[in-house]
């Protein structure tokens, strides 16, 4: 997990504005140049087709920042949106700059996060490319944030299987598909977004 407490103090120093539960913040293809960090609720970045397809790319909270692409100058490669009433610093170029002059800290903190990001981009399109679809729901679940009593997970977000689908890039008919396997077997039930994992996960199905 990445730990975002080195940019506190620059969140700490942006002003701040609330958004309702699907406020796009950044589109994808802009050009502009602006920071969010999350006070508040959560965000998520993706992208999508002219054919309404989704992939997303990460779900964000309280001290994360996105929009960290932006900074070599070419257009936004992802979306953000907020998936709740969620507060953000909005942070432009010239308190960014401010604030990286002013801590060393701060740029290899931004680095590690540039890094953070494509090492999970880069584990996403490994297992789109190596697993099938029930390959790629079970790292999910297996890698969620998670209450773990004995062999049960309890994963801590609510989460929809087209949630999962447009994380791990199939169709939702395809991940209901292996849900509906899965609690047949007894491996796991779901119930208004609230997934229980009661026993370790089969390899292979």
């Amino acid at each position: 997990m990445f730990d975002p407490t080195p940019f506190q103090p620059l969140i700490e120093s942006a002003p701040k504005r609330r958004y309702r539960k699907g406020t796009l913040l950044i589109q994808e293809g802009d050009t502009s140049k602006t920071l969010y960090g999350v006070v508040s609720g959560s965000v998520r970045s993706f992208s999508s087709s002219l054919e309404e397809k989704e992939i997303t790319f990460g779900v964000y909270g309280p001290g994360m920042l996105v929009g960290e692409m932006s900074l070599d100058g070419h257009p936004r490669s992802t979306s953000v949106e907020t998936l709740e009433g969620t507060e953000c610093a909005v942070i432009e170029p010239e308190l960014l700059i401010k604030h990286l002059t002013a801590n060393p800290d701060l740029t290899m903190a931004l680095v590690k996060l540039v890094i953070y990001r494509a090492r999970l981009a880069t584990e996403a399109a490994r297992n789109m490319a190596l697993m099938d679809v029930y390959g790629r729901v079970k790292h999910f679940l297996e890698n969620a944030p998670a209450t773990v009593d004995g062999s049960v997970r309890v994963l801590k977000d609510k989460v929809t299987q087209r949630d999962i689908a447009a994380r791990i890039g199939s169709s939702r008919e395809m991940v209901s598909r292996v849900f509906k396997e899965l609690e047949s077997g007894g491996y796991l039930s779901a119930n208004g977004g609230q997934i229980t994992m009661n026993k370790k996960l089969p390899n292979s199905w």
